[in-house]
């Protein structure tokens, strides 16, 4: 992401937030390896990329995972601001 790369960003962050979300990885983790859930930083450099409906159904995973994170909601919020109303 720092470099601009964010398609492999995209790569990278997802491939840790599927470790992540493993049930065995959530539940023999403790305290939790990340200190913050990473698919929000898949929504952050889906956004980054210009892919807002993907930034928030990735920003929707993470507050399934982790509800009330004030980053991943600020990162729904901004992609909902980029798609196109379906109205």
């Amino acid at each position: 992401m720092a470099e601009g790369r964010t398609k492999d960003a995209v790569k990278a962050f997802t491939a840790a937030a599927d470790i992540e979300e493993t049930k065995d990885f959530m539940q023999f983790s403790d305290p939790p390896a990340f200190w913050y859930p990473v698919r929000r930083d898949v929504a952050a450099a889906l956004l980054a990329s210009g892919d807002a409906a993907g930034a928030r159904t990735a920003a929707e995973q993470s507050l399934r995972l982790r509800p009330r994170d004030a980053v991943a909601e600020d990162l729904l919020r901004r992609a909902e601001g980029m798609v196109p109303s379906a109205h």
